[in-house]
This record gives structure tokens, C-alpha cells and sequence, in this order.
């Protein structure tokens, strides 16, 4: 028999600085692994999220924009 595999692609997942940031993506996954899927869990954790400072998100975003032009 297969094994059954499933890649989550999502932006929210626990962090050591938000740990109870998108837990039921870890709790989803932990289910479908419990029953018997491979389950993996891609993640990313953009830079200009991680900062309360304005000026560094408003150049973080200028740059992604012309990255597109």
C-alpha cells in the first residue's frame, strides 16, 4: 500500500517569538501524520513582518514592488 503525502504550503506556523502562531496548521498536520499520511509543512517568515519599524517595511516593500518591474 502507498502512503498517502501532503505538503501544507502556509505562512502561519509556531515561532520561538509567536509560539501560538498558526497551531492549528502544526495541529493539522499532526492529525493527518497520526493517521497514517506523511505530512510536511512548508513555511516562510517574511523579514518586513518581523519589525515595527515603518521605514524598513515601507523599504522592504519598495524593493519587492520594482523586483516585479
Amino acid at each position: 500500500m502507498r502512503i498517502k503525502t501532503v505538503l501544507i504550503v502556509s505562512h502561519m506556523y509556531p515561532r520561538i517569538n509567536h509560539p501560538a502562531g498558526g497551531i492549528f496548521v502544526h495541529e493539522q498536520a499532526k492529525a493527518l501524520r497520526d493517521a497514517g499520511v506523511d505530512a510536511r509543512v512548508i513555511t516562510g517568515d517574511p523579514f518586513w513582518i518581523n519589525t515595527l519599524n515603518p521605514l524598513r517595511i515601507i523599504s522592504a516593500l519598495k524593493h519587492w514592488w520594482n523586483l516585479g518591474n
